[in-house]
């Protein structure tokens, strides 16, 4: 039982590994805006001063 286990394990590990789908599922670039400037998104509703 614990042989099967490992292996289902490597092999497991072997194949979720792609080299190429980092990259095609990166979301946000590295910086996204000007030096020094904090950018806040937020709904409308939380934004509104009561």
């Amino acid at each position: 039982m614990r042989k099967t286990t490992l292996l289902v394990v490597i092999v497991l590990s072997l194949f979720s590994c792609k080299e190429g789908s980092k990259e095609s599922q990166r979301i946000l670039p590295d910086s996204a805006g000007p030096i020094n400037n904090v950018s806040i998104v937020i709904d409308n509703e939380l934004g509104k001063i009561r």
